[in-house]
């Protein structure tokens, strides 16, 4: 869709809506992916882990953002800059991330700060160097500053002391008031991610979201999780195989064992059990519960119909009818 997937605004959101509808295939001649159950309880023989990576991750979309455009003329291409995002003009946002667990030290791996913003606005300058000047800062301390002309899209992918954070960590992001332009210095905001070292207190959530680190030199990784909402916590580990763990209480808290197999870090998503929704319905794609293979069609001179549910039942009809001439495809 875009010529540089690094122009896009916003790759946390999706331009196009395809989750309405999940897919689950199978067949019986190859090794499938299966979540296998993970029992172990020797939790006396495996170290501690210390703390996990959590991140924090705040997605704009409350403007659709045209992108590099002539004036009012909009291109036809998905181009620099396009997507979703939030729109500030001559002005700051702040964005606060929740840090109240961090884990900080000299020994402690340092964070990481991501986002994506542009300029949503192409303003007469008032001087040669450019018409926009945006400013990024990260508690204080600037990480970007640069003045610049037209529209341009720009990434952030830098790495933050973990003594820096503190319960509230603030990125802010601002147009600067200082190259005399007359009219708005407009920017856009596609998301911002903090990623940072979290002890294991779960900060009363029903559903957790975090990278387990591996421990090298053991079978499994022993994790240990307090403060967590809801009764049978269930954990899916996902590493060189996904893996799905009943947690063991121990007196406040609870634990589990991740097995390992050369991982440098497991994705989890841990959920009280009463969370999880059950399948209530399964639909077989088509007649013969297949999907169509259209490589193997030749439709070189097809007759293509594209139709909605409501007349499918005549579509038919007159697609059966032309395909006593055409190759028939009906979409």
């Amino acid at each position: 869709m875009y010529n540089h997937p690094q122009d896009m605004l916003n790759p946390e959101y999706s331009l196009i809506n395809d989750t309405l509808i999940y897919y689950l295939t199978w067949n019986n001649s190859t090794t499938n992916l299966r979540a296998g159950i993970e029992s172990a309880q020797n939790f006396d023989s495996y170290p501690l882990s210390p703390y996990c990576w959590v991140t924090e991750t705040r997605v704009f979309k409350n403007n659709y953002v045209s992108g590099k455009r002539a004036g009012q003329i909009h291109n036809p291409l998905y181009t620099v800059g396009e997507g979703y995002g939030k729109i500030k003009s001559n002005s700051s946002e702040t964005i606060v991330f929740n840090t109240a667990h961090r884990v900080s030290g000299s020994n402690v791996p340092a964070a990481r700060f991501q986002a994506v913003f542009a300029s949503a606005n192409n303003p007469a300058p008032a001087i040669s160097e450019g018409n926009h000047h945006l400013r990024v800062q990260f508690q204080n301390n600037v990480l970007f500053d640069a003045i610049f002309m037209g529209f341009e899209n720009f990434t952030i992918n830098q790495s933050i002391a973990s003594q820096l954070l503190s319960n509230e960590s603030t990125a802010i992001f601002g147009s600067v008031n200082d190259i005399g332009l007359s009219a708005n210095d407009s920017y856009a905001i596609g998301y911002a991610k903090l990623k940072f070292a979290h002890d294991y207190n779960f900060e009363s959530q029903e559903y957790f979201a975090f990278d387990a680190i591996a421990t090298n030199g053991f079978e499994k990784l022993k994790v240990e999780f307090e403060n967590f909402e809801g009764s049978n916590p269930v954990i899916y580990a996902i590493g060189a195989n996904t893996v799905r763990i009943q947690a063991v209480s121990n007196g406040n808290n609870y634990r589990f064992l991740i097995p390992q197999n050369g991982e440098e870090t497991f994705r989890c998503y841990l959920s009280s059990a009463e969370s999880i929704h059950a399948v209530t319905r399964l639909s077989p794609v088509s007649i013969n519960a297949h999907f169509t293979d259209y490589t193997s069609l030749n439709l070189s001179n097809a007759f293509i119909l594209i139709t909605a549910d409501t007349l499918l039942q005549s579509a038919q009809a007159y697609l059966s009818y032309r395909s006593q001439i055409f190759n028939t495809l009906l979409v």
